[in-house]
């Protein structure tokens, strides 16, 4: 279970160190939130938006490696959130199926947020298509509809929770390093974060649970200890 800012910026970690955990971060690709934009008087009534804005916490910071998942992204940015940070707080059942974990020195951990009250992180801000509800479809009817990920989306981040959240765009690398008014802009989206084992199993049921962790000896995904010694999966 480890912050990922204090691997950054902890001035007793070795440089060789460091390199490591940005090595492990770069694997983790599959982690990002998304927030509605631009809707469609049209759309199709199982679609909720015409476009979506992903907010990339893990390797989708860096525009090259979202280009590799979403070739067709456009308007690459930066933006900030609020109140949570990111954590190497669980391990993800892909990294066992890859065969890449390693449950005897617990590097086998991948990349979530988690709500922190005063925190902040950067995330990389930009656009996808939606068209085919890819990311977002209709919950209820008519104007009481209201967006929700898409069970692709849910499959493709099983393990997280999916909320909607504030975030600020950046428009000046000076900001990045300023302190701002918590303030969203009036922009809101949709952050993977983290879950409960309970919360798992009532989703997908034991059987699941069983079959992506308990067969590989992991016995929970969310009850990690920061003094557990969780680390990075190494790539």
């Amino acid at each position: 279970y480890t912050r990922f800012d204090h691997l950054l910026f902890n001035p007793m970690k070795s440089a060789a160190k460091v390199a490591y955990y940005l090595i492990s971060l770069y694997c983790i690709t599959n982690s990002f939130a998304i927030s509605v934009v631009s809707a469609n008087n049209n759309m199709n009534d199982n679609i909720a938006e015409k476009t979506v804005t992903i907010l990339g916490f893990g390797s989708l910071l860096s525009e090259k490696s979202s280009r590799t998942t979403f070739p067709n992204l456009k308007n690459f940015r930066l933006g900030k959130i609020y109140n949570y940070r990111r954590v190497f707080g669980h391990p993800a059942s892909i990294f066992f199926q890859r065969n890449i974990a390693d449950s005897k020195t617990l590097e086998m951990s991948s990349l979530s947020t988690e709500y922190s009250p005063g925190s902040s992180f950067i995330c990389s801000v930009f656009d996808v298509s939606n068209s085919n509800g890819e990311f977002l479809t209709k919950s209820g009817s008519g104007d009481d509809h209201m967006p929700v990920p898409s069970r692709a989306f849910l499959e493709r981040e099983e393990e997280f929770n999916i909320i909607t959240i504030p975030f600020e765009e950046i428009n000046d690398i000076n900001e990045l390093c300023r302190t701002k008014s918590q303030t969203s802009d009036g922009k809101v989206g949709i952050l993977c974060t983290r879950s409960s084992d309970e919360e798992y199993i009532l989703r997908w049921g034991q059987e699941r649970f069983n079959e992506h962790y308990g067969k590989y000896n992991i016995t929970t995904i969310w009850n990690w200890s920061p003094s557990s010694e969780l680390r990075p999966c190494a790539t």
